[in-house]
């Protein structure tokens, strides 16, 4: 993602470290959606705008055979180090990190890449319209670009409240009623604590006046898609937007069409 925010590199560093205790139902389905609506030929090249420590990027990953291969890219070097260590422990030969500015002209060439995730990123961008633009350069005809960003009125929250749903349902399933609401017990004062740790970092990024992010309703979103593609050459066309991560997210799905 863009660091051109006030926030401090001590304060990604933290966020990265405690990013990571994140494995909530509806995100571990945020990735698994996003990987598969983006990868759509197991052999191609792939691009994560805003890898943060990764987890996107291994999705894309594991859904690609030895010929495929996605590159993870971030400004944040203490993110990048966890991404790296990630991919190696899960012996992913396909992905590869790399630290840069998605704020910034991609260093890239133009039609490099099958398909293009940005996972939670964009809102943190300065100019997210020319970073749409630079986008549709770097996709090949036929492929798709995944954008998903946090709701106007997004609520933490409900995720959290989500993830507890489907563990309950798990746990009974598994384990019977009583064991499994005794399971669920545990795990929630496990989920409560990771969820506490979050909190001050989504209210930073949210409402401190030293970053400058996007909770834009879906039609701000929608407009500067349009804007964008009037503005490049490379023509798109924009699917109906969907709510994601236990709705508290908007996403959008591009198709890189024919010239």
């Amino acid at each position: 993602m863009t660091l051109a925010t006030g926030v401090s590199k001590n304060f990604w560093r933290l966020y990265f470290k405690v990013y990571d205790r994140n494995q909530s139902a509806p995100y571990v389905r945020l990735l698994d959606e996003g990987a598969r609506h983006v990868v759509v030929n197991p052999a191609g090249r792939y691009l994560d705008l805003g890898c943060g420590s990764g987890n996107s990027t291994l999705a894309i990953g594991r859904r690609l055979n030895a010929d495929g291969g996605v590159i993870g890219i971030d400004s944040s070097p203490h993110a990048l180090e966890l991404a790296r260590e990630k991919g190696v422990a899960g012996r992913l030969n396909n992905v590869d990190f790399q630290q840069g500015d998605i704020g910034r002209p991609l260093p890239f060439d133009g039609g490099t890449f099958d398909g293009i995730l940005a996972n939670n990123s964009f809102y943190l961008i300065s100019d997210p319209k020319q970073t749409l633009v630079d986008v549709m350069r770097l996709l090949k005809p036929g492929g798709v670009f995944l954008m998903t960003n946090p709701k106007e009125a997004a609520n933490p929250s409900e995720i959290f409240k989500n993830h507890l749903a489907v563990m309950k349902e798990k746990y009974a399933f598994r384990y019977g009623r009583t064991i499994g609401g005794l399971a669920l017990a545990g795990h929630t004062l496990h989920a409560v604590f990771n969820y506490a740790l979050l909190l001050p970092f989504q209210f930073v990024l949210k409402n401190s006046y030293k970053v400058e992010s996007h909770f834009w309703p879906v039609e701000k979103w929608s407009g500067i898609l349009e804007e964008a593609r009037r503005e490049t050459p490379y023509p798109f066309a924009i699917r109906p937007p969907f709510l994601t991560y236990a709705e508290q997210n908007h996403t959008f799905i591009v198709d890189r069409l024919m010239p």
